[in-house]
């Protein structure tokens, strides 16, 4: 019923038709309230193999240790280093700047440090036999700090939803083939909970339904978010809020395209505000390091303002303030083409597309 209630979402936007968000709205409401599950109280472990199958969890790929394919490969492409993994590809990925902006309009949200990592966070669960985990932008062995283990990113940061670490760390929930234990979600009820308030809010541009805001800040509670949201919940608003709840997941482009079925201009607007390209560099202009010991460069590297922010050149590397941005979202950018190979030998398909239950 919650992948319906999606689909119909979906189907309602793109055809402009209330009435599948008002069937949308019904089945959201079945899950919900008749269900009997409920929100996983911790967001911190929602990830983890611990909350495999929760109350939460309506429909998840089944992960385990076992062989390449088995299990959960989040772990390993997009763990940081091998500090915190037995294997790991994930040194030079990170969240956009965009994603952390939205984080930083609410600093106290508690799921950003669940979602990514940066500068002093510090995990418990990772690295525990070296008493745990604290992200540093750079970090150098301590006994020799001509040695930097981990270097910075681009982003000045580093995912951390799906990531348990080592199998040290998680009695063996992580193997040596890219599978690790922790399941990996399709659809949560926080998730049928924003479809609600979709399907409320309709062709409108927003809702002032209680009872899909309640919906919404029940799970701003439940991540400790520390604000909540209030009437009139606009369609930009329900966007954002998505946006941070479900980061990583793989959901968020269906999401724009809802935005872009509604209204066209407003979805490429929000896509192209994001800056994509822009970049974090050191600031060798300002720091000398070669006049630098070796303890004041690695201060300045666990420093945010030792790092410019901006976007460099394609060609030569050099820093160049004055670019714009080169990643401009247009119409054509919001659909695939049928390749001319398929549409030669199946021409139907250039023809209109029929309602599947009635043609």
């Amino acid at each position: 019923m919650g992948m319906l209630a999606k689909v119909l979402i979906t189907r309602g936007a793109y055809e402009q038709n209330a009435e599948y968000f008002n069937q949308a709205k019904e089945y959201a409401r079945k899950v919900i309230e008749d269900s009997g599950l409920e929100l996983y109280a911790d967001y911190s472990t929602m990830f983890d193999v611990e909350a495999n199958n929760s109350e939460e969890s309506l429909f998840a790929i089944q992960c385990m240790v076992g062989n390449y394919g088995d299990g959960n490969s989040r772990n390993v492409n997009w763990s940081r280093s091998a500090r915190i993994a037995d294997q790991t590809w994930g040194a030079g990925k990170g969240p956009t700047i965009s994603l952390q902006e939205a984080f930083m309009e609410h600093p106290q949200d508690g799921r950003r440090k669940w979602v990514y990592m940066t500068n002093e966070d510090y995990y418990s669960n990772l690295a525990v036999d070296e008493g745990g985990y604290t992200y540093q932008f750079t970090y150098r062995d301590p006994d020799d700090l001509e040695n930097q283990v981990e270097a910075a990113n681009e982003m000045l940061a580093h995912i951390k939803k799906y990531i348990i670490g080592k199998a040290s760390d998680n009695d063996g929930q992580v193997g040596q083939n890219q599978d690790a234990g922790n399941n990996l979600y399709v659809l949560r009820l926080s998730d049928v909970y924003f479809i609600y308030a979709e399907a409320a809010m309709g062709l409108n541009a927003s809702t002032s339904d209680a009872k899909a805001i309640g919906f919404i800040n029940n799970v701003l509670v439940r991540g400790n978010a520390g604000y909540e949201v209030s009437a009139p919940f606009s369609f930009e608003d329900l966007i954002k809020e998505r946006r941070k709840e479900f980061a990583f997941e793989g959901i968020a482009w269906y999401d724009v395209k809802r935005y872009y079925y509604r209204d066209e201009n407003a979805a490429l607007a929000y896509l192209n505000g994001m800056e994509r390209d822009k970049v974090y560099r050191f600031d060798y202009n300002t720091y000398n390091i070669e006049e630098m010991s070796i303890e004041d460069r690695y201060e300045a590297e666990n420093s945010r303002d030792s790092y410019v922010f901006g976007w460099e050149t394609t060609d030569n590397g050099e820093w160049d303030g004055n670019r714009v941005n080169s990643i401009s979202f247009t119409d054509a950018s919001m659909y695939l083409s049928l390749p001319a190979e398929v549409t030669s030998k199946a021409p139907i398909l250039l023809e209109p597309a029929v309602d599947y239950y009635n043609e």
